[in-house]
């Protein structure tokens, strides 16, 4: 199971997700982009500014910002 010290854990990493989602697509996350995302933070060692450019180079963010 999961401990409870990593609850936290977890939840910050979401937040960080759910707010470069908003930020850069202007959108909450789905399910899967969430948890990908979850897992690169945790694992990875990822930071808020990763997932932002990640973001920023989907072909969701290109569709809709054309020219950056």
């Amino acid at each position: 199971g999961v401990q409870p010290c990593a609850l936290p854990i977890f939840e910050g990493a979401d937040r960080i997700v759910r707010q470069a989602y908003l930020e850069v697509l202007g959108r909450e996350p789905d399910a899967s982009g969430l948890a990908s995302y979850r897992n690169r933070l945790l694992q990875l060692s990822w930071t808020g500014q990763d997932v932002r450019a990640s973001l920023r180079a989907s072909a969701e963010y290109r569709r809709s910002h054309p020219g950056r």
